[in-house]
């Protein structure tokens, strides 16, 4: 009965052994590049998300010091997650900034090209400034007017061919004459 009892816990100890978790060599790898590229984008120290990614890597270290290689690669697995979020909160911000630049000019532009000639379009949210024959003109989208038609004119909203100048589009633009 022991021959039988001792194979039988050999047996489980190799059973055992061979279900232990890897070390996460890998999992680490992934985890320090995803720091790294954080940092190349522009993410800081003090910025929470890697604070909080730092933070987990440390523990991560801690728990493959300890054989705890399960441990180590679900914290190992979260810092990456969290180094991820910070690098997109960087690009987020940089392309919302990049979004605003482009707002100014835009406005910008839009006044440069608009002068004060046809203020009747102005309370109009769907009419938009097309340069025209060296003179800007509006248009009105949701009337199906087109830029690209002789200067100073607007097509009808059925396109039937018949045209009208920006002046009488400024008395009406949703009006169908």
């Amino acid at each position: 009965m022991s021959i039988r009892f001792s194979i039988a816990v050999m047996a489980i100890a190799t059973l055992a052994g061979c279900a232990s978790d890897p070390v996460p060599t890998e999992q680490f790898k992934l985890t320090e590049q995803a720091l790294e590229q954080a940092k190349a984008v522009g993410a800081s120290d003090d910025q929470p998300e890697m604070e909080v990614a730092q933070a987990g890597f440390a523990e991560a270290r801690a728990s493959m010091a300890s054989h705890a290689y399960k441990d180590a690669r679900m914290k190992a697995e979260q810092a990456e997650l969290d180094a991820r979020l910070a690098e997109a909160r960087v690009l987020t911000l940089k392309s919302q900034e990049q979004i605003n630049q482009l707002n100014t000019r835009l406005n910008r532009l839009r006044k440069q090209l608009g002068g004060g000639r046809n203020e009747a379009y102005s309370s109009c949210p769907e009419c938009v400034s097309v340069a025209g024959g060296g003179w800007p003109i509006r248009l009105c989208r949701s009337q199906g007017q087109w830029p690209g038609l002789a200067a100073g004119q607007c097509r009808l909203p059925e396109g039937q061919g018949r045209y009208r100048c920006a002046a009488q589009c400024a008395q009406g633009c949703h009006s169908r004459g």
